[in-house]
Formats: structure tokens, sequence, C-alpha cells
């Protein structure tokens, strides 16, 4: 046999490579796993080493390829309210105390700064008639209509004191308890006497003085307007004041206004009764929270 006969069956005992079996183009979708410190592709915001593989005859798709979308379930929060230096309301009125007027009464006479809805809650307590607890309609409108903070409570309802029998009874709770005084003997106060404590406890001036309930009585309209014109001696606010439901046409609220005297400068006479849902409400308390609210927006 020839050198190239020998050559020739040598090159045809080579084994062939075989044909690879053609194959569609499968693209992974799985979640990509990041790599920390590998550079971020900046079309697809994913690092080179987590991207979504596809095969080769697709890997010009890579700058324009988006990953699929992963979707998440988190807990849903309230907006937090917005804090307004201006038009800090200070409120006098009732509330309920945690669990029971007995087993937790809220703070009485005793000014308390509140941020919250919750903060409101766990201090003075809650009850859903609103129409009897003045503080618990004033924090739902204040905090939960009109998303604004903070306020100043204070709370008259003493259950040792306003009762009936020897059951607490927040309808014992009178004018006087609102207007409040100083105790000659220990120099406490209570009512719209503590106005003067604001400034000094939080270094904050009170923008509006409001009464939901208890303001419809010219006697509280008066002195609430007497105590917002001359705060500490230094500051001005707001007498924010109610008209009772008696008065039942827009006509006859000015005839009202002068027989009661309620035309200071410094107060601003609310009517009527506003509804909300099931809920009845004072204006007074969404004329404050709309005062804030605006100038929340304006600062």
């Amino acid at each position: 046999m020839s050198k190239k006969s020998e050559e020739k069956t040598a090159s045809n005992d080579v084994t062939k490579p075989e044909k690879r079996e053609k194959r569609e183009p499968v693209i992974y979708l799985g979640p990509p796993v990041r790599t920390p410190g590998i550079p971020v592709h900046l079309a697809t915001n994913q690092t080179w080493t987590d991207r979504p593989k596809l095969p080769r005859e697709l890997r010009f798709l890579y700058p324009f390829f988006v990953p699929p979308i992963e979707a998440f379930k988190l807990p849903t929060s309230l907006v937090p309210p917005v804090r307004v230096s201006t038009g800090l309301p200070f409120v006098v009125g009732v509330a309920p105390g945690r669990n029971s007027v007995s087993d937790h009464p809220a703070p009485v006479n005793e000014p308390r700064l509140i941020y919250s809805y919750k903060e409101f809650v766990d201090v003075f307590g809650w009850d859903d008639d609103t129409g009897k607890w003045t503080l618990c309609e004033f924090a739902k409108v204040y905090f939960g209509l009109y998303n604004v903070c903070p306020i100043v409570f204070v709370n008259v309802f003493d259950p040792a004191v306003h009762k009936t029998g020897d059951t607490p009874d927040v309808s014992k709770v009178e004018s006087a308890d609102i207007i409040g005084g100083i105790d000659p003997d220990t120099g406490k106060k209570t009512g719209l006497e503590l106005i003067s404590e604001v400034f000094p406890r939080f270094r904050l001036v009170v923008g509006s003085v409001v009464c939901p309930g208890y303001s419809i009585d010219p006697t509280v309209a008066v002195t609430m307007s007497a105590k917002a014109r001359a705060i500490n001696g230094l500051f001005r606010a707001q007498a924010i004041v109610d008209v009772p439901e008696t008065v039942d046409k827009y006509s006859d609220v000015p005839g009202y206004t002068e027989a009661n005297n309620l035309t200071d400068e410094h107060m601003v006479v609310c009517w009527p009764r506003l509804k909300y849902g099931d809920s009845k409400h004072w204006m007074s308390s969404h004329v404050a929270g709309l005062m804030s609210a605006v100038d929340g927006e304006l600062l």
C-alpha cells in the first residue's frame, strides 16, 4: 500500500463530531440573586452576574431586557400627620380614659401635648360616642380628617368628682369646669386657666382656643375670647366658638351673636353643626383643623 493510501485510510478512521441537536431558545425568568460589590447594569438595574440568563443567540437583548416584576405585600400604615408650628389648638373638654373611667382615668386638668391619634388613645382613651366625649371628637377630626398635629388637650372630667351616686357621670361636667380657675390655697390652675401653662411647658405658642360642645354657652365663649386675647401677656390667639343648635336659621345667627356679646375681634363664631357619616361634629373642630391644614401647606 502506498504512503498516500495509508494517509487516506487513516483520515477515514477519524470519528467525526456528532451534530448537536438544535434546541429552542430558553429564557430564564427566575428571581435574580444579588452579588455584593458587582457593578449594576444601567439598563436592567441588575449586576452582570445576576441578570436572567439568555442563550447566545439572544444576548444582544441584554441592554433592553426587563426582568420580571416582583410584588411584595407590606402592612398599610397611616400617613404621618403634618406638624404645624402655627395655629396650635388648645382644647378643653372631656375624655373617657382607657378601658373604663374607673380603671384608667384620663389625666385631669393637666395639659398634654399630643402628636398622633394613637398617642391620644393611649393617654386619654377612646369612645365612639364623640358627641359625649368632646376631646375624642376633636382628635378624630384634627388627626384623622385634616392630618395635622400637634394639639394641647386638657380634660376636666374627674370620675372621682363628677358622679351620679357612685357612678362616674360625664353629664355632671358644667361650664364652670371648662372655665376653671385658680385655687387660692394651692395655686393650682384648672380648665381654660391652664392656657398660660402651654408656653412655659412646651415652648409652643397657642394659635386657637377650642371647647367643642361647651362653647355654645356664651359664658364659656366670652371667657375663651378673653384668654385668647392675652396669653402670658405676650401672645394672641383665636377663640373658635359654636352657636347652639337651637339657632336653626342662618338669618338668626347675627342676632344671637349680638345678644350674647360674641363680637370680639379674636372670636370666630361657627354655625351650624356638621355631619360626617353617622356622626355629628361641632364646626369649631373642623375650623381649627382646616386653619392648621392651610398653614401647613403655606409654610
